[in-house]
């Protein structure tokens, strides 16, 4: 998913290890993303999915602590 010429595109800078660089650079050689952009927004889209995913499942009741 690309963002619309309309909606425009921000630009910012993230640090990443060499190790996470390098296994970046491996996905984009792999072809399965045309670039490095397009990787990391994917992976950003899956993190926003799944924390809203997480805020609409309910959570289990704490149980008492006080036992007979």
């Amino acid at each position: 998913m690309y963002p619309s010429k309309k909606g425009g595109v921000k630009r910012i800078n993230i640090s990443l290890s060499k190790e996470l660089l390098r296994r970046l650079d491996e996905l984009v050689a792999s072809g399965r993303y045309v670039s490095r952009s397009e990787a990391i927004r994917r992976a950003i889209e899956l993190l926003l999915q799944k924390e809203g995913e997480r805020e609409l499942t309910p959570q289990p009741a704490e149980e008492s602590e006080t036992k007979n």
